[in-house]
C-alpha cells in the first residue's frame, strides 16, 4: 500500500510540474480572480490526490485534471448562485416587486434614458445589479449596455451562441 501511495505522490507532483500553469490560467480566465483560481487549482490536485485510483487512462492526465477543476469551477458558480442576493436596500421597494421582477415605474428619475448612465441612484444601483452576475453575464452586459455593441459582434468576440 506504502509503495502504490509513493508512486501517486510520484505521479501527481509531476502533473503538478506539468500543468499547474495551464490549469491556474484557465481558472483564471472563468473566475477572474487570482486567489480563487489558485484554490481551485490546489483543489484540483487535491481530489486527483484523493481518487488517482479511479483514474483509468482512457484519457489524458491533463483532461481529466481539467474535467475536475470545470467541475469545480461550475461547483463555485452553483453555490455563488444559490448564494447571490442583491440587497438594493431603500431601493428596493421602488424598482422590484415583491417577486425581484423591475416595476415599470413612469414617475421615476431613470425614464430619460438618453443620460441613464449620468444618474448617480442609476449608477450605484446598475452595479449592484453587476456584482450579482456570474463573470461572463456581467461582460456581456457591460458590452452591450456600457460599450453598444451588437448581440452578433458580443457573441463573436466572447465565442459565445
Amino acid at each position: 500500500m506504502e509503495i502504490i501511495e509513493n508512486n501517486n505522490k510520484e505521479i501527481l507532483t509531476e502533473w503538478v510540474s506539468q500543468y499547474s500553469d495551464e490549469l491556474y490560467n484557465w481558472a483564471y480566465h472563468k473566475l477572474d480572480k487570482k486567489e480563487i483560481a489558485k484554490d481551485m487549482v490546489q483543489d484540483t490536485f487535491f481530489i486527483a490526490f484523493k481518487k488517482i485510483h479511479t483514474f483509468k487512462k482512457e484519457s489524458s492526465a491533463k483532461t481529466w485534471l481539467f474535467s475536475i477543476l470545470k467541475n469545480k469551477v461550475f461547483e463555485f458558480y452553483r453555490n455563488k448562485y444559490k448564494q447571490s442576493t442583491i440587497s438594493i436596500n431603500k431601493y428596493d421597494y421602488l424598482i422590484f416587486n415583491e417577486k425581484g421582477n423591475w416595476i415599470d415605474n413612469k414617475n421615476s428619475t431613470w425614464t430619460d434614458n438618453s443620460n441613464i448612465f449620468d444618474n448617480l441612484e442609476f449608477n450605484r444601483i446598475f452595479k449592484l445589479c453587476l456584482d450579482g452576475l456570474p463573470n461572463n453575464w456581467k461582460m456581456i452586459v457591460k458590452l452591450k449596455y456600457i460599450e453598444n455593441q451588437k448581440s452578433n459582434d458580443i457573441c463573436e468576440e466572447l465565442k459565445i451562441s
